[in-house]
């Protein structure tokens, strides 16, 4: 074998690479330098574009999406920081990339987001669960509790991925939970995430606006709905106003809209000493405060601060 013909094609695949990455901005910075094709100056080129590009995260964003095409671990990427990446694994990570540059979000490039210590599946279908959600399965489980004995039955209302409703089935062994959304794209991710985690037969889903699929009384309504007003939609960054679902996130020009009509027939649907809980915006605890006392039938409400010490969760 002649190694200097073996080797022509793969420096022509190493330059074709390098100019790829100049032009997505991955190769332009002097350290380390270009030609470096290992996993750490992979990760550094990266994030100073991604950096560049916008992003609150770049060096996590390069690890998470390098971490998808090596079918590595963080620490891996970090343990093995010399090691070189091939050609292939390149043209994937850099396709990726692109995509991340034009502001897709990352968990729908690599398909799946970390909620509650659960790995759920997420597409474009469903919003990117957040951290400050888990806020809310919080503050359920600790009146879940103090229920008596027996079954519990809880609602989750806009189920999107799953997250609430699948971390709430987790945790707590006696519940049944029955799960609802306007979307069928996104009740088909959610169903999916139910049975990867063998969930399935302690979770109803149903399709349907709100509340109108619910039948016969809960001890739980939780609710993570829309309640962005239009002005503040229109300034979000370019990640999640282009490419997350636009009606999970909108309630209308107030943004209060949904928890109004959320209060307004939860009642209905609520067992004696049931309770009602609702994510919030930070500016929005005196307007739900004050549809919780017009309605006249709640009892007890109470909010609680996120670990940010901003208004997250309203309940009643």
């Amino acid at each position: 074998m002649n190694p200097k013909a073996s080797a022509a094609p793969q420096r022509g695949a190493r330059e074709r690479m390098k100019n790829k990455l100049s032009s997505l901005g991955i190769g332009d910075s002097p350290e380390p330098a270009a030609e470096d094709f290992t996993i750490q100056s992979l990760l550094h080129r990266a994030a100073l574009s991604f950096a560049r590009a916008g992003s609150s995260s770049p060096a996590l964003d390069a690890e998470m999406l390098l971490m998808q095409v090596l079918g590595a671990s963080r620490t891996d990427l970090h343990v093995q920081a010399c090691r070189e990446i091939s050609p292939e694994e390149q043209n994937v990570f850099n396709a990726l990339a692109e995509r991340r540059l034009g502001g897709e979000p990352v968990a729908y490039l690599i398909g799946r987001k970390e909620f509650w210590s659960i790995d759920l599946e997420v597409d474009s279908a469903v919003l990117v669960p957040r951290p400050e959600t888990e806020i809310l399965v919080e503050e359920v489980l600790r009146v879940a509790s103090d229920a008596e004995p027996g079954t519990l039955r809880i609602a989750d209302v806009g189920t999107g991925s799953g997250a609430v409703a699948l971390a709430l089935a987790g945790a707590l062994k006696r519940a049944r939970i029955v799960a609802t959304d306007i979307s069928r794209k996104a009740l088909a991710v959610a169903s999916r995430n139910a049975r990867r985690l063998r969930l399935q037969d302690r979770i109803t889903f149903l399709a349907g606006d709100l509340l109108e699929p619910l039948k016969g009384g809960f001890d739980c309504i939780v609710s993570n709905p829309p309640y962005l007003s239009e002005r503040e939609f229109s300034s979000l960054m370019r990640d999640v106003r282009e490419f997350e679902p636009r009606n999970a996130l909108v309630a209308g020009p107030e943004g209060t809209e949904i928890h109004r009509r959320l209060i307004e027939t939860a009642p209905g649907h609520l067992r004696q000493g049931g309770r009602l809980f609702l994510e919030i915006g930070p500016d929005q605890k005196m307007q739900v405060e004050d549809c919780f006392l017009k309605k006249g039938c709640y009892k007890d409400i109470r909010f609680r601060r996120d670990y940010g010490g901003l208004w997250r969760v309203a309940s009643a």
